[in-house]
C-alpha cells in the first residue's frame, strides 16, 4: 500500500509538471492576460496542497501513516 501511495504521488507530480509546462507555453502566446484580481494562493500551489492533503488523509485512514 505504501508503494501505491508513492506511485500516486509520483503520478500527481508528473501531472502537475505537465500542467506547469502547458501554462508556460500559454504565456508565450500573443493574447493579452486577463485582469484577474484573485487573492489567496495561486492555483498550482492550491492543487499541490490538495494532492498532499489527499495523500495524507488516505495514509492516515488506512493506517499506513501515524502512530503505530
Amino acid at each position: 500500500m505504501a508503494r501505491l501511495i508513492l506511485f500516486v504521488t509520483l503520478v500527481a507530480g508528473l501531472a502537475l509538471a505537465a500542467a506547469a509546462a502547458v501554462a508556460a507555453l500559454r504565456s508565450f502566446s500573443d493574447t493579452e492576460p486577463s485582469g484577474d484580481t484573485q487573492t489567496g494562493l495561486p492555483a498550482p500551489l492550491r492543487m499541490i496542497a490538495f494532492v498532499f492533503l489527499f495523500l495524507l488523509t488516505t495514509g492516515v485512514s488506512t493506517g499506513l501513516l501515524g502512530a503505530s
